[in-house]
C-alpha cells in the first residue's frame, strides 16, 4: 500500500479487493481502478502505452528505505527526548538543591551583617569612651601642668615647718619694711598704663605701615636697579665695541673697557689700551699723547652709540704729536656730519682743518674776536 493505494500483482486480485472495500488499486500490469469502480488502462486500454512496473517498485522499495529511515530517526530522537527528559529531571533536582544552598548563604550572610552591626555598635561606643577618657586625661594633665607651674613659683619659699615663732616674725616684718620702701601705690597706673598701651598699638600700626612701605619701596628699587645694570651693560658693551674699533683704526692697536667689579656698575670702569707694539697698559700708566688718544677714542665710540647735538674739545690736541693730530681731524670730519664740533686748540694743523675759524686778539688790551670762514676744497 502506498498512501491511499493499493498495488497488486493482477486485475483478478484488484476485482476482488474493490468488491470488499472501495478504494484505488494500481496492477502490476498498468490498470488502475478508481475507488468509484472505473477501470484505467492495462487489460481494458490495450491501446494505452504499458506502465514501467519496475520504474513503480523501485520507486516503491526507494519510498520504503526513506520510510525505515525516518521511523529510525524518529526512535533516535524519542531516545534523544527521553535523555534530556532524564538529564532536565536531574537539572532541576540540582537547582533546587542550590536554591536551598543560596537561601542558607543569603541567611548566614544576613546572619553576620546583624552581628557586624552589633560590633560595629559597640565599636562606636568604645571610641566614645575613649574619646571622654582622652579629653579627661587631657584635662588632668593641665591640671597637673597648672599645679607645677605654681610649685614652680615657690620654689624659693623656705619649708617653714621647721621655723620658730619668733624667726617668722622677725620675717614679716622685713617684708613690711620692703613694701613700706615701695611708698605709695599709684592708683592711676593703670589708666596710665592704658593710654600708654593705646599710644604704643598706634605707633606699632604705623610702623608696620611704614615697614610694608620700605617693603615695597626696596623692591621696585631692586627691579630698578636690576634695569639700570641690564641697561648700563647693553650700553657699556656696545660702547666697548666702538671703542676697540675706533682704536684699531686710529693705531692699529687693541683696547678694551671694563669694570672694576662685574657685578657693580659704580666701582668704576678701567680703560685699557695696547698701542701697536706695546703691551697693554692703564690709561693711568699711558703717555700724555696715549691718554690723549685714548680719551678721544673714548669719547667718540660713545658718540658713536648716541650722538649729542654738540662736542666741545678744549686743547684736545695739545699733548698729540702731527700723526695722531691728523687721525684726530679725520675722525672729528666723520663725525661732524652729525655732531657741530667746537675746538679750542693752538695747532695750526687742526685750524687748517676747520670749517670756521675764531679767533681772539688783544687791541690796546682790549680782547677782540674775529671770525673766518676757511675756503672748501
Amino acid at each position: 500500500m502506498l498512501g491511499n493505494t493499493v498495488v497488486v500483482e493482477n486485475i483478478a486480485i484488484a476485482k476482488d479487493i474493490i468488491k470488499k472495500e472501495r478504494m484505488r488499486i494500481v496492477t502490476t500490469d498498468g490498470d488502475l481502478i478508481e475507488s468509484s469502480g472505473a477501470m484505467l488502462g492495462g487489460w481494458y486500454k490495450k491501446k494505452a502505452p504499458v506502465v514501467d512496473t519496475k520504474k513503480y517498485l523501485n520507486e516503491i522499495k526507494t519510498i520504503e528505505l526513506e520510510n525505515k529511515k525516518l521511523w529510525k530517526e524518529i526512535r533516535t530522537l524519542k531516545k534523544k527526548i527521553k535523555e534530556l527528559e532524564i538529564k532536565e529531571k536531574k537539572e532541576i533536582r540540582g537547582t533546587s538543591s542550590l536554591e536551598k544552598e543560596i537561601a542558607k548563604t543569603e541567611k548566614n550572610i544576613f546572619s553576620l551583617r546583624n552581628k557586624r552591626k552589633k560590633l560595629y555598635d559597640e565599636k562606636s561606643v568604645l571610641e566614645n569612651k575613649i574619646s571622654g577618657l582622652k579629653i579627661k586625661r587631657a584635662g588632668l594633665e593641665a591640671k597637673l601642668s597648672n599645679l607645677r607651674m605654681e610649685k614652680e613659683e615657690f620654689k624659693d619659699i623656705k619649708n617653714f615647718y621647721n621655723i620658730s615663732v619668733d624667726e617668722l616674725k622677725e620675717g614679716i616684718r622685713k617684708v613690711i619694711i620692703e613694701i613700706n620702701a615701695l611708698g605709695p601705690v599709684n592708683l592711676r597706673a593703670i589708666d596710665e598704663y592704658k593710654t600708654i598701651d593705646t599710644e604704643f598699638g598706634e605707633l606699632k600700626e604705623k610702623l608696620d605701615k611704614l615697614l610694608e612701605e620700605k617693603h615695597a619701596i626696596t623692591k621696585t628699587a631692586e627691579e630698578i636697579e636690576k634695569k639700570r645694570y641690564k641697561k648700563f651693560m647693553e650700553t657699556l658693551i656696545e660702547i666697548s665695541k666702538n671703542f676697540s674699533r675706533i682704536y684699531s683704526d686710529l693705531t692699529s692697536g687693541d683696547a678694551n673697557l671694563r669694570l672694576v667689579e662685574t657685578e657693580d656698575i659704580d666701582s668704576g670702569l678701567i680703560i685699557e689700551a695696547q698701542p701697536k707694539g706695546k703691551k697693554m697698559l692703564n690709561i693711568d700708566s699711558m703717555s700724555g699723547g696715549e691718554k690723549a688718544v685714548t680719551a678721544l677714542t673714548f669719547l667718540f665710540a660713545i658718540q658713536q652709540y648716541k650722538a649729542s647735538p654738540f662736542c666741545i674739545l678744549d686743547e684736545a690736541d695739545a699733548a698729540l704729536d702731527k700723526v695722531n693730530t691728523k687721525r684726530i681731524i679725520h675722525l672729528i670730519k666723520k663725525y661732524s656730519k652729525n655732531i657741530q664740533f667746537i675746538v679750542i686748540t693752538h695747532s695750526d694743523i687742526t685750524i687748517g682743518e676747520a670749517d670756521k675759524v675764531f679767533g681772539v686778539s688783544m687791541e690796546n688790551g682790549v680782547s677782540k674776536i674775529f671770525g673766518i670762514k676757511m675756503p672748501k676744497e
